[in-house]
C-alpha cells in the first residue's frame, strides 16, 4: 500500500497558475517603466485569456476559423501583440491580430483590446459587440462600467488584471476558474 501523498500548498498551486498563464515578468516590466517589455507582458497576459476563456461553438463558422484578435484604434503594444500571437493557436483556432478603427467590424472578433484612447468611443464598441461572443479587454474603470469583460490595472508594482464574470456572461463567454482565481473581481 502507497502511502497519501503530500497535499500541495495552496500557495504553490497558485504560482504554477501563474506561471502556466504566462505572468511571470509582469511585477519588473512595471516596476522597471519599460513599455515594451509591459506591452510584451500585456500581450502574454492575452493570450492566456484567450485560453482560459471558454466561447460557444457558434462563435466559428469553421472548424479552422481563425481566433480573431481585434485592436481597436492605434496600436498600444508597438507589434507585441503580432509577435507574441505569431503561429500561436487558441483552441485549434490560429490566431489572427486585426488592427481596427470601424466598431463595425468588432462584432467579427472574439477578443477586442481597447486601449484607454478609445474610451470616448466606448458605446459605440458595446453597441457593435452586444449579442456576440466578444470579450472585450481594456485598461479604464468606464470601460468595465460600461460592460468590458477584463481590465489590466496596475496594483503597487505589479500588473495585475480584473474580471468582469457578468460581462462575459451576457456575451455568452465562460471564465476559467484558474483565471477567476488569480484576478479580482469588478464589483459592478
Amino acid at each position: 500500500m502507497t502511502p497519501n501523498p503530500r497535499p500541495i500548498p495552496l500557495r504553490a498551486v497558485a504560482a504554477a497558475v501563474a506561471a502556466a498563464l504566462g505572468f511571470a515578468g509582469a511585477r519588473a516590466a512595471v516596476a522597471d517603466g519599460d513599455d515594451a517589455a509591459a506591452a510584451a507582458v500585456k500581450a502574454a497576459f492575452i493570450y492566456n485569456f484567450a485560453q482560459f476563456t471558454g466561447w460557444p461553438n457558434s462563435a466559428f463558422p469553421a472548424p479552422d476559423s481563425p481566433f480573431v484578435i481585434g485592436v481597436f484604434g492605434p496600436d498600444p503594444f508597438d507589434h507585441a501583440l503580432d509577435r507574441a500571437m505569431d503561429g500561436k493557436t487558441v483552441r485549434g483556432h490560429p490566431v489572427t491580430v486585426r488592427y481596427l478603427t470601424a466598431p463595425a467590424d468588432l462584432a467579427a472578433c472574439h477578443l477586442v483590446y481597447v486601449p484607454a484612447a478609445a474610451d470616448p468611443q466606448l458605446d459605440a464598441v458595446f453597441r457593435a459587440t452586444a449579442n456576440h461572443p466578444v470579450l472585450v479587454v481594456g485598461e479604464t474603470e468606464p470601460l468595465m462600467r460600461a460592460g468590458g469583460a477584463i481590465r489590466f490595472f496596475i496594483d503597487g508594482d505589479r500588473l495585475r488584471f480584473e474580471l468582469n464574470p457578468a460581462a462575459a456572461s451576457k456575451s455568452h463567454l465562460r471564465f476559467s476558474s484558474k483565471l477567476v482565481k488569480l484576478a479580482r473581481l469588478f464589483p459592478g
